[in-house]
């Protein structure tokens, strides 16, 4: 789609990108004063892009625009939404969600309604105190067949292992966070190997 850099300007200033690990749900949202882009490339013959736009929406709400494109193809745009109910409070209590992926039925996998259940945990240790253990789970139809499960392991600040288990594939890998606004990942997903850029800033 040619025109999707334009749509995603015009669009920005009411998108809301919802929380994910890679690219499962998470029981958890954006902060609503932050405007995130996060892109995602796929080594090999048949690589794929995905890219995702937002910002939250007011204390619940988050809605995400999306864009998916394989090879010389034309790109395919849709969007996300969710629905947080609970804030996960770490050591305390879990963060609720419910939302639906890809409302336009776009993207490779499909249309997907979910629920997903966060946990952050171990939040004293001196050395990742600012990065607790992120744990989910949720269950879905379409996309995601059934239930899926998430993780992220801090080994410190700024260096995280990553995995989720969508109810197809495993991916796993790892990322960098050099600072609050940039987030670097490498992962593989069905002997597949992908790399990712977030930027994120606050308003």
């Amino acid at each position: 789609m040619r025109h999707a850099p334009v749509i995603a300007l015009i669009l920005l200033p009411i998108m809301a990108q919802a929380d994910r690990m890679i690219f499962t749900p998470k029981g958890t949202k954006l902060r609503a004063d932050q405007v995130q882009l996060d892109t995602f490339f796929e080594g090999g013959r048949s690589a794929h892009r995905v890219t995702y736009l937002g910002l939250g929406l007011g204390e619940s709400f988050d809605f995400e625009l999306t864009e998916w494109a394989r090879g010389r193809d034309p790109s395919r745009v849709s969007l996300d939404f969710s629905y947080n109910f609970l804030v996960p409070i770490a050591d305390l209590s879990p963060g609720l969600s419910v939302g639906v992926q890809d409302a336009f039925d776009q993207m490779e996998l499909g249309r997907g309604f979910y629920v997903a259940v966060t946990w952050k945990l171990n939040n004293v240790d001196p050395v990742n105190a600012d990065t607790p253990l992120e744990l989910s789970i949720g269950a879905g139809t379409g996309r995601f067949r059934g239930a899926f499960v998430n993780a992220r392991f801090p080994i410190s600040n700024e260096f995280r292992l990553v995995t989720e288990h969508d109810s197809r594939e495993i991916a796993a890998g790892f990322e960098l966070v050099p600072n609050r606004h940039l987030r670097a990942r490498y992962f593989v997903r069905a002997n597949k190997n992908y790399a990712s850029l977030s930027f994120s800033a606050r308003f």
